[in-house]
């Protein structure tokens, strides 16, 4: 999973599959989407997408200023996880440039 804050709020992208590195040509076909929080936790609620996730955080990679990937600040992120958890998703948290997911 990868997300960033655009125009609307925060944006989560998911793939089955993500090389590390990725390109911007990885990017283009994601297995699903949600458009901000509330979407993302109604696919929680449904264990949609995939109910364990490995969610990257790009924060200080040269690939950001490109594409300005990054996790939501803590509070946001506690919230996301706890709800996840409480839902039964499992979210692991990868370190930028992490080559085990």
């Amino acid at each position: 999973m990868l997300s960033w804050k655009g125009p609307s709020g925060w944006c989560f992208l998911f793939f089955r599959t993500l090389p590390s590195p990725f390109t911007v040509a990885d990017l283009e076909h994601p297995d699903a989407a949600a458009i901000g929080i509330s979407i993302l936790k109604e696919g929680f609620v449904q264990r949609r997408p995939w109910r364990h996730l490995t969610w990257r955080d790009q924060s200080g990679c040269e690939f950001r200023a490109a594409h300005p990937f990054r996790i939501p600040p803590a509070s946001i992120r506690d919230d996301i996880l706890a709800f996840a958890r409480q839902h039964g998703v499992f979210i692991k948290i990868a370190p930028p440039n992490d080559k085990s997911t």
